[in-house]
């Protein structure tokens, strides 16, 4: 679609859902809320065919179950693969688009044909913007935040890190947007082979940014459309399961954009993985133990965070 087109690009909501209850149905309630053209919903949580469809697969609503948990890369591939509109909104089950943001997204994914995918504004149940554009990870970049991260996630190095390429997002061109919601044109999300499957959870959207850029295309992010997000509903009840897989991924992004001489760091790389990732489960666990005395609502993040 030109950016002198007059009529708005078509657009396929894509929710990968898995044990998300309430938290599905407001989304659905969302995404119909902002008149979305077609919602595929890819429930990737082996649910019992005896037991029926989810209540939230009503009218509007095309269900597909797999045979088994794909992730979420995987879960949004099969049902970009159902869609037939110009524009995919790749949504987790848990987040909710404010009136207007949908529009903002189309509108600025419309203002350059180079544009592939473009990222709203995330806003946590504090009223915060949150981990909503970033740079890319790197050998050189990331290793202080791995570790002093993990121990201070409030400190300055984390701040840095958390911060990084908003400078850059003033002008809307970024790295990589969070795939918790993002708007992607179809034709660009089927040139590069959508979601490396390979990835589980977590890491995917760096990927896919990664591969988008590779291919020509730019990234965006627009920080006038707004989505609540309340994060983690799906990971929550494996949380060790999902540190692991975090850290996975982490080091198949790595090894896959990691050139030069740098790719002699790689040993070192995948060691200080291990070591963060036994870090990061024995501080979940520590966190779990003090967290029984605190106050209702305190929220510790899937990655020990």
């Amino acid at each position: 679609m030109s950016p002198s087109s007059a009529v708005p690009a078509r657009v396929t909501a894509v929710v990968v859902e898995y044990h998300s209850g309430e938290a599905l149905t407001r989304c659905l309630r969302s995404l119909r809320e902002s008149q979305v053209d077609d919602i595929i919903v890819v429930d990737n949580g082996a649910r019992d065919p005896a037991a029926g469809p989810p209540a939230t697969a009503c009218d509007g609503v095309t269900l597909i179950a797999p045979a088994g948990n794909l992730g979420f890369g995987g879960g949004v591939n099969l049902g970009a693969a159902r869609a037939g509109t110009e524009l995919l909104l790749v949504c987790n089950p848990d987040v909710e688009l404010e009136p207007g943001a949908l529009d903002a997204l189309r509108a600025r994914l419309d203002s350059s044909n180079r544009a592939a995918a473009v990222g709203p504004a995330l806003i946590d149940e504090a009223g915060r913007i949150v981990q909503s554009a970033r740079s890319f990870p790197s050998v050189r970049s990331s290793w202080q935040q791995a570790f002093l991260g993990l121990l201070r996630p409030s400190g300055r190095r984390s701040r840095e890190y958390r911060t990084a390429n908003w400078s850059r997002a003033d002008d809307g061109n970024v790295d990589w947007v969070t795939g918790a919601c993002v708007l992607v044109r179809t034709d660009a999300f089927r040139q590069i082979g959508g979601f490396d499957d390979r990835y589980f959870l977590y890491v995917e959207e760096v990927d896919f940014c990664w591969r988008l850029h590779a291919a020509g295309w730019e990234v965006l992010y627009e920080p006038r459309a707004r989505v609540a997000h309340s994060g983690a509903v799906s990971t929550s009840a494996h949380p060790y399961r999902a540190i692991v897989t975090h850290h996975r991924s982490l080091w198949l992004f790595i090894r896959r954009t990691t050139s030069g001489i740098d790719r002699a760091a790689l040993p070192l790389v995948a060691a200080g993985l291990f070591v963060r990732c036994g870090l990061a489960c024995g501080v979940r666990a520590l966190r779990e133990l003090r967290g029984r005395q605190a106050p209702s609502g305190t929220r510790v993040r899937p990655d020990g965070s």
